[in-house]
């Protein structure tokens, strides 16, 4: 069992609280923004035009920013996922760099032609070794991107759409997850093929809804953020699983949950104007038995 240093995580997570709360704060103009960009696409007024309207009047809003976007969306969908022709490609560079190894097995392979070896000859060979490599990476990324358990499309789709209303879309990846794959083998023994299974490591995408993101808005561009986080509300039971995982701290988890038997999400500001424009505000409370956790994601030096 690892043994952890409680002081100094406790330290860290004073530090990244207070920095999880600056990015909050920077947001909240964001989050007004982003709330008027939905009730365009929904075909509703702002609340500070709707009072100026007179209840007998007409509170028709036309949709074009819906039509619009739903067309645009088709049009990318159609561009990324064509129904026949594969949009993608690799290629070779002009001088292709290749593992020592396999360098070392191409001067192999020209030695044993008994003949003698020129610059262009290593290179001729260098070149097709990476025109195979090529290959077997097109089979490999499409494989991948036919997997039955991702659906690539939808996600794109939900991303793309989420960029067409608030002015950016946001998905995790590549995540990374194990399966177990059978493959056949010959048996020295009795020559026969015999059925094995290895485990392998396939990527895959996540979904990021906007209002669960909470970006560092004082870097002048994405690759300067040395941090941002992951806004998460779990159930106690799914809260409770984290417990199981090596990856966190399972006693921790499991005396947060005893002593805060009711949970601690608080709902946003934002969330209740979410409801109402969902039509889902006359639903049952959902702050019950739930938590809200934040994942950082960055650097942290000191």
């Amino acid at each position: 069992m690892a043994k952890y240093n409680f002081e100094e995580l406790s330290k860290l997570g004073t530090h990244l609280k207070g920095t999880l709360a600056q990015f909050i704060n920077d947001r909240a103009l964001c989050e007004a923004q982003w709330l008027k960009n939905l009730r365009q696409y929904l075909g509703k007024y702002d609340p500070d035009i709707l009072q100026y309207i007179q209840d007998e009047r007409s509170h028709v809003y036309p949709r074009d920013t819906k039509v619009k976007i739903k067309g645009g969306v088709a049009k990318m969908m159609e561009m990324m996922f064509p129904s026949q022709d594969r949009n993608w490609t690799l290629s070779v560079s002009p001088s292709p760099s290749i593992p020592k190894d396999a360098l070392e097995n191409i001067l192999a392979n020209l030695q044993q032609a008994g003949e003698p070896i020129n610059s262009e000859m290593i290179e001729r060979a260098v070149r097709e070794f990476a025109e195979d490599r090529k290959g077997r990476m097109e089979t490999e990324i499409a494989d991948q991107l036919s997997d039955a358990n991702v659906d690539h499309p939808q996600l794109c789709k939900r991303v793309t759409r989420s960029g067409y209303i608030y002015g950016f879309g946001v998905a995790r990846c590549p995540m990374v997850r194990t399966q177990r794959e059978r493959y056949w083998e010959m048996d020295p023994a009795t020559g026969a093929y015999v059925a094995k299974e290895k485990t392998i490591r396939r990527p895959y995408p996540e979904y990021v809804r906007i209002w669960d993101f909470y970006p560092d808005l004082s870097a002048k561009c994405w690759e300067d953020q040395e941090m941002m986080f992951e806004r998460a509300v779990l159930s106690r039971h799914d809260f409770r699983e984290l417990s199981k995982r090596d990856d966190f701290i399972g006693k921790s988890i499991r005396e947060y949950i005893k002593d805060h038997a009711t949970g601690n999400y608080l709902a946003k500001s934002y969330e209740a104007e979410l409801h109402t424009l969902a039509k889902t505000s006359n639903l049952a409370d959902r702050t019950a038995r739930r938590y809200e956790i934040y994942r950082g994601l960055g650097f942290i030096s000191g």
